[in-house]
């Protein structure tokens, strides 16, 4: 259904694009051409302002940069094919078509053409995120050479198009995901942080994934501890707000997952400080569990002295109650 709607709004808009010619060629009562004329630019105008919704592409749930983006790549196509289109019409006319209207006609197609394709050139231009800002500068200085202006329409097409089906695509897995409350674990959820960071209010450790991990069902929380103090100082203040988690929820159990240093110090409180009752599962991403060999061979070229002065100088800027 909306490859039939695309294609009657690419034909609608070859119509449009040739009213001069149709409407010398093919005598009408004058109120007939006007109406026409006045739909068509109507028509025309959609087109540039809500290109996706005319050629039946769903933009509900849709950002306004992927809106932009689907209607630049949606317009690009549609020029493309009215272009072959009227190279063909052209050659079918041309020996029964005076000059003159051959001339006004073609000017006005292609005047047509070219502002709905530089519409979904600077939609896609300025929405895509999967062209770099090195292609574009690029882009921007060589616009003006024949043959490579076509070949940078094209690429830009391609990549505008494939981001959209990817990013559609993970929109509707998303909504599915959150319907089925997929992350709705029997336990709650502790997100435990690495190294020389705290769990701030006002920046998040962990980007989007504790948004996202809520949004398809999960009770999330933070470990809280301070990262640059010891490893065995560390795990005991993830156990006290292990059991201060579970207390307040009355859950039993939580399940863990941790960064880096926080990895370390989830295993020290698991093993060392009895809290295997109350962790119900570990994950732990880019944890160094058996030490960090780069580390050992910066430490061991410098003298001892010196690694201790730079560690209490380090320990004492970091480990504050903030």
């Amino acid at each position: 259904m909306r490859k039939i709607r695309r294609l009657f709004v690419i034909a609608l808009l070859f119509i449009y694009c040739n009213f001069t010619y149709f409407c010398v060629s093919m005598p009408a009562p004058g109120f007939t051409w006007l109406l026409a004329g006045i739909l068509g630019t109507i028509f025309y105008l959609c087109c540039h302002i809500i290109p996706g919704r005319m050629c039946g592409k769903t933009v509900r749930g849709l950002s306004p940069r992927l809106q932009a983006l689907i209607g630049g790549v949606e317009l690009i196509m549609a020029v493309a094919v009215c272009s072959i289109g009227e190279v063909i019409f052209y050659i079918v006319i041309w020996k029964n078509t005076a000059a003159g209207l051959l001339v006004l006609n073609g000017i006005l197609a292609m005047l047509f053409l070219f502002f709905l394709m530089g519409n979904g050139i600077v939609r896609v231009f300025l929405t895509t995120k999967q062209i770099g800002i090195l292609s574009k500068i690029i882009y921007l200085l060589l616009w003006w050479v024949p043959i490579l202006n076509l070949f940078f329409v094209a690429r830009m097409w391609r990549a505008a198009r494939f981001e959209y089906e990817v990013e559609r695509n993970l929109l509707e897995m998303n909504a599915a995901r959150q319907e089925n409350t997929v992350c709705h674990t029997r336990y709650p959820i502790i997100m435990v942080h690495g190294i020389f960071f705290r769990d701030w209010q006002f920046m998040n450790y962990w980007g989007r994934i504790p948004a996202q991990l809520k949004k398809n069902g999960a009770e999330v929380y933070y470990g809280k501890q301070q990262s640059a103090i010891p490893v065995s100082k560390s795990a005991e203040e993830l156990k006290q707000h292990i059991l201060q988690i579970c207390e307040e929820t009355g859950c039993e159990k939580v399940n863990i997952i941790a960064h880096s240093k926080g990895g370390l110090d989830a295993r020290y409180a698991i093993s060392c400080l009895g809290m295997a009752p109350y962790v119900a599962t570990l994950t732990t991403i880019n944890t160094p569990h058996r030490g960090c060999r780069w580390v050992d061979e910066i430490l061991a070229a410098f003298p001892d002295s010196l690694v201790r002065f730079v560690a209490k100088r380090y320990n004492s800027t970091i480990n504050e109650q903030i």
